[in-house]
This record gives C-alpha cells, sequence and structure tokens, in this order.
C-alpha cells in the first residue's frame, strides 16, 4: 500500500522540527539551576537568625524568608521535609554558618500559613457548560477560519497554559506532597517561583527547521 503524505494544507497541522541556537548559554543556565547559591541567597542568611519568645521553653520563630527557603530547596532537590532539615544542617556545617535551622516540624507547620504573594487569582462566574458547544465552535470555524476562532475563543492562550503545566509536571511531578490545602498553595506557589528562576537563568533559542 503506498505511503500517504499530508496534502500541503495540512502541513502546518503536523509536528515540526526544531534546534537550538544558543546551547552553550542554555547548558550554563542548566548548570546554574543546581549551584545551591541561587536558591540558598545571602539575603536569606542576614534574615536567618530566629527570634527568641519570651516564655520559658518558647519556640524559635523563623521569619517567613527562612522558611520559604528551605521549602524552596526541598522542592528544588525533591527532599521530604525530615531530609531538608538534615540537608540544610549539612550545608551550615560544609560552610561553617553560624545559623540554627529549622526543624521539619516547624517547616510542615510554617508552610500552612506563610503568605502567598500576588494571589490574584477569582472564580468564574460561568457556572455550566453548554452542551452544544461543540458544534457551535464546528460552524464558528467554518465560518471564520480556525486561526480566527483560536484568537477570539483563548484556544492560544489555554495552549500556552497546559504547556506550563505540561513543565511544572516535569520538574515537580504529578503530585503534591502537603496534605492541607494551604500547605498545597505555598507548595505551588514556591514551585511557580522556582520555575521563573529557571527561566531566567537561561531557555532554549529553537527555531524550525521545517
Amino acid at each position: 500500500m503506498p505511503q500517504k503524505y499530508p496534502h500541503r494544507n495540512q502541513l502546518k497541522h503536523t509536528k515540526k522540527r526544531y534546534r537550538v541556537r544558543n546551547w552553550r548559554e542554555y547548558e550554563a543556565g542548566l548548570c546554574k539551576r543546581g549551584d545551591l547559591t541561587i536558591w540558598f541567597s545571602e539575603g536569606a542568611l542576614r534574615d536567618w537568625h530566629p527570634s527568641v519568645g519570651t516564655k520559658p521553653g518558647g519556640q524559635r520563630h523563623y521569619s517567613d524568608t527562612v522558611i520559604e527557603t528551605a521549602l524552596t530547596v526541598r522542592a528544588v532537590y525533591g527532599l521530604a521535609l525530615q531530609q531538608t532539615e538534615g540537608f540544610l544542617r549539612s550545608v551550615a556545617r560544609l560552610l561553617q554558618l553560624d545559623i540554627e535551622v529549622p526543624q521539619h516540624t516547624t517547616l510542615s507547620r510554617r508552610s500552612s500559613n506563610l503568605k502567598a504573594h500576588g494571589r490574584n487569582a477569582k472564580t468564574s462566574d460561568d457556572a455550566g457548560i453548554d452542551s452544544n458547544q461543540r458544534d457551535k465552535n464546528i460552524r464558528r470555524i467554518d465560518r471564520v477560519g480556525r486561526r480566527a476562532w483560536q484568537r477570539e475563543s483563548g484556544c492560544t492562550r489555554r495552549s500556552l497554559v497546559e504547556t506550563a503545566v505540561s513543565r511544572f509536571k516535569n520538574e515537580f511531578g504529578s503530585t503534591i506532597r502537603s496534605r492541607t490545602m494551604r500547605s498545597q498553595v505555598t507548595e505551588i506557589r514556591i514551585a511557580c517561583s522556582i520555575l521563573n528562576t529557571m527561566t531566567k537563568l537561561g531557555m532554549p533559542d529553537g527555531y524550525c527547521v521545517y
């Protein structure tokens, strides 16, 4: 049976091959992602020393910067809370830093009330889905064309969101470690901040081969 090739009008829908222009810069950015100093900044060290409660036997209070730094290290290196505590203690010992590392129970407790900066999500007013939406989309595509429909329907934006979610899962897995909703919000926010930092360190500059 002869092999069937896509029609010329279908070539734009076939999977395209890409090459990277900036391999040297991109590889340097990948190496920097493993650099501990990227996630363990001097600013965090300056704000590290905890305050001591006035009551006898009171718990030490660490700043939000300290807790977020510890949780960031946990997310970057895929550690459990106990391993995060041990990892930070070993870093402090190797670098001869005079700092106290919060216990894993403190990290667990504080993750549920850590301030989540920049939260501005709003709930949708649309409570239902039209069962005939697919047919409406098909008729609209026939009327204005696929590209115009993608622009007016927000399909392109959804594609970017799906790509971002796929990248999130590739870096941090498809499950969330935290158990409570507040801790999950903190975990996801920190992970998004990590992705933004990785993007600043370097991303591939790809171009289409065909």
